[in-house]
């Protein structure tokens, strides 16, 4: 991993004030020798098949340079296709261009009415016999300028109500059209959204079964949240770092400001709740390298990961005064980004909801949603205990 660590701090230095200093894409590409976007991917895709623990330091690293660079270790939401038990020669194909750094992938979830609410998802996919007819549209999608494919979850018809099912769709597909959304941060991809017109999808480009939709949604975005945490730790981590620097150097009144202690006792709750989220990453990593249930530990480290970073970003701003209102610095850059990833891949709010769901049960989620509650059970039948480490 040393090898890989000095790989990506070089290329930072190389590219610090440069057009391509926050794009992702043109990282992966100079970083694509030193195997940088298959640290994730399997040995057989020609990746180094990195651990979840070994992939969050990566997502630290890249996220305290400059959180647009999120997307550059691993395959990202290309390993939604590594979710299926069996992956066809096209799909296989994917992977290891994305591997090469010569594709990159997309994800499509969110529409009008339908974010956090997956059930509600209206793009249809019609079967017909010889593959599916896709109908849609999706917004507030990001990666869609920088994608070669999208992974787009639609529900099949006629199928029950409530099954979706995963598609891997070209980007320059008949059919497929896309349109910019201004965005207040993470400038380093574009963010917009996409329509599916009859677009036509050969079988071989479904992921999975039909109906597999939410699993292969949960087990990929348990590995994303964790590492999106530890993105945003590393930019929370880098923000401090600017802060420390500031109270050693500024003089005010005699001296460095960095001896006042209301300033001081404010370095510390933020380097303290950084270390504790950052344990908490490290905490649901190995849970998930482990192979243990994950999704509300992700939910949980991802929503406070993030706020976290938020909190320390800001402050950072504060203490630098006027300067760090302006572009001088990264701050507001940093604050600005931090905004969008606490609403991307899970908003703050929802995912704590996940997390007391987890502990309260089923039927009270529902009733807060105001859903039927059938006859499932009012707690869940493996209910995370957080307190036990034999859980």
């Amino acid at each position: 991993m040393i090898a890989e660590f000095d790989a990506i701090r070089s290329l930072a230095r190389q590219l610090r004030g440069t057009s391509n200093w926050n794009s992702p894409i043109a990282w992966r590409k100079k970083l694509a020798s030193h195997g940088i976007p298959g640290l994730d991917a399997p040995l057989q895709f020609g990746g180094n098949n990195f651990s979840a623990t070994q992939m969050v330091e990566f997502f630290a690293i890249c996220g305290q340079i400059d959180l647009d660079l999120r997307d550059v270790p691993g395959v990202g939401h290309a390993r939604i296709i590594l979710q299926q038990e069996h992956i066809n020669t096209v799909q296989q194909q994917i992977i290891s261009r994305v591997v090469k750094s010569e594709d990159f992938v997309a994800v499509a979830i969110t529409e009008e009415d339908a974010g956090s609410d997956i059930r509600n998802i209206s793009t249809l996919a019609l079967p017909n016999g010889k593959g599916y007819i896709l109908n849609g549209e999706k917004l507030y999608v990001a990666r869609l300028e920088q994608a070669t494919h999208i992974i787009v979850f639609a529900k099949v018809i006629p199928s029950h109500y409530e099954t979706i099912s995963a598609f891997i769709v070209p980007i320059h597909s008949p059919g497929v059209n896309t349109k910019a959304i201004d965005a207040m941060g993470l400038h380093g991809v574009s963010f917009g959204g996409v329509s599916f017109h009859d677009v036509f999808l050969p079988d071989e480009f479904r992921l999975g079964n039909e109906g597999d939709g939410f699993r292969l949604f949960s087990d990929h975005f348990t590995y994303w949240r964790i590492a999106m945490a530890a993105a945003a730790v590393g930019c929370g981590r880098g923000a401090v770092n600017q802060a420390i620097d500031y109270l050693r150097k500024r003089q005010a009144f005699g001296g460095p400001i960095g001896r006042f202690t209301h300033l001081q006792q404010e370095l510390s709750r933020h380097i303290s709740h950084l270390h504790m989220t950052w344990l908490l990453v490290l905490s649901a990593a190995d849970r998930l390298d482990s192979k243990k249930r994950a999704y509300v530990d992700a939910a949980m480290v991802k929503a406070e990961a993030v706020e976290a970073a938020l909190d320390a970003a800001d402050w950072s701003m504060q203490v630098h005064g006027a300067r760090g209102y302006t572009t001088d610095l990264d701050l507001e850059k940093r604050v600005r980004d931090l905004k969008g990833l606490r609403v991307a891949d899970g908003a703050t709010d929802v995912l704590r909801g996940q997390v007391a769901r987890e502990l309260l049960g089923d039927e009270l989620y529902d009733i807060s949603l105001g859903r039927q509650t059938y006859t499932r059970h009012s707690v869940s039948l493996f209910p995370r205990n957080f307190w036990d480490q034999l859980d």
